[in-house]
């Protein structure tokens, strides 16, 4: 029997559609070697001022404006106002992608899934053309939560991350036999087991103190400088890892910083072994995006989420309390509270990383159906 080719699209403004995409790749080499699958990102394939204005306007927005990303997210949610902007969307989309169109062309997928919502508008300008087949399009939604962006008649499939998420896609309309609640993919490399001692004595996070991971989000978008400041305040024995991401001014400012002597300090910068610092931590400061929620939910870490981003980040932290994930820390004070006081505690729920399908897998199968 054929093997059907299936397309992965993601789109990188801000990188978790972009890792969500990865790791559905990665799994699929090693669970299924025979599938016939690709990865590509949008933004490779559209105009150099229309990726500008895409990923630069995204991380300036988040970084310095987040209010603005916020308004824009709330008043967007809604299917009238939604149904007009993809429409002005799909609009631009045709003047600047090209290239987007010809690779589509070209390659003829029988399966399309997009981790975000620009590549499916740009689909559905050319999905029902003539002289061509036609792709099934699904999508996946990397947060817990759901856009009208994210829906399109075009889709003939939704991955959603949490039971809440189809409720509310029924809800809105959409087909229950249409949505499959698989969780967020994240990289197999979370699903290994791997000995936190032995990683313990690697990292040199000995047990006499209390082992602190800070993040700051792919780009470094997080005032780590302002959290390891706050984080000095505390009485107790801390080992922060600093996390400084991709931002090399962050991590130099990270490394002028003395630490006082109940404190260690690791700065790092960009690193493929952040599973093994999320393993060895006793908790994790974060951004609460989509996908280094769903990592910290994997390996069972305590979170406290810190400056999430208005629209996205803020559902994202939602999920995070009323699952008892962990905390958010709005204030300075609330983060020195809550790691003076031990706390969040993350809930003793059994593992059952052996004994179920990862998300990754559970999208891959359905998909071949």
């Amino acid at each position: 029997m054929k093997q059907k080719k299936i397309l992965l699209i993601s789109v990188s403004a801000g990188s978790g559609h972009v890792r969500a995409a990865q790791a559905l790749e990665k799994t699929a080499k090693t669970k299924f070697p025979e599938m016939d699958i690709t990865h590509i990102d949008m933004m490779d394939y559209v105009s150099t001022p229309l990726r500008k204005t895409i990923v630069d306007s995204y991380n300036i927005i988040a970084k310095q404006l987040p209010e603005v990303w916020g308004f824009f997210y709330k008043k967007t949610n809604k299917p009238k106002i939604a149904k007009y902007a993809q429409k002005m969307a799909g609009l631009l989309n045709m003047i600047n992608t090209g290239p987007f169109y010809n690779y589509i062309k070209a390659t003829q997928p029988d399966i399309i899934l997009c981790t975000h919502f620009l590549p499916i508008h740009a689909l559905s300008t050319i999905q029902n053309s003539k002289n061509r087949k036609n792709s099934k399009i699904s999508m996946l939604l990397t947060d817990y939560h759901n856009h009208f962006f994210q829906t399109s008649p075009i889709i003939n499939h939704y991955f959603v991350s949490c039971e809440k998420i189809k409720w509310r896609m029924i809800y809105m309309g959409i087909p229950e036999e249409k949505i499959t609640e698989s969780g967020i993919p994240v990289d197999p490399i979370f699903y290994e087991n791997k000995k936190i001692d032995e990683l313990k004595k690697i990292y040199q996070a000995d047990e006499t103190r209390k082992n602190v991971l800070v993040l700051s989000g792919g780009q470094g978008l997080v005032d780590t400088n302002k959290i390891i400041l706050t984080l000095w305040k505390s009485n107790q024995n801390l080992h922060i890892f600093a996390v400084a991401g991709s931002n090399d001014k962050l991590k130099r400012e990270l490394e002028k910083l003395s630490p006082p002597e109940n404190m260690r300090l690791t700065v790092l910068g960009w690193t493929d072994k952040i599973d093994e610092y999320m393993r060895i931590a006793d908790i994790i400061i974060t951004k609460p995006g989509g996908l280094t929620t769903t990592e910290c939910i994997t390996l069972k870490k305590p979170i406290i989420a810190i400056s999430p981003i208005p629209g996205q980040e803020e559902y994202n932290a939602e999920y995070i309390l009323e699952n008892n994930f962990g905390v958010i820390a709005r204030t300075p004070e609330d983060l020195l509270y809550y790691i003076e006081k031990n706390t969040p505690v993350f809930p003793n729920l059994k593992n059952e990383i052996n004994n179920k399908k990862t998300s990754a897998e559970i999208i891959l199968e359905e998909l071949q159906k």
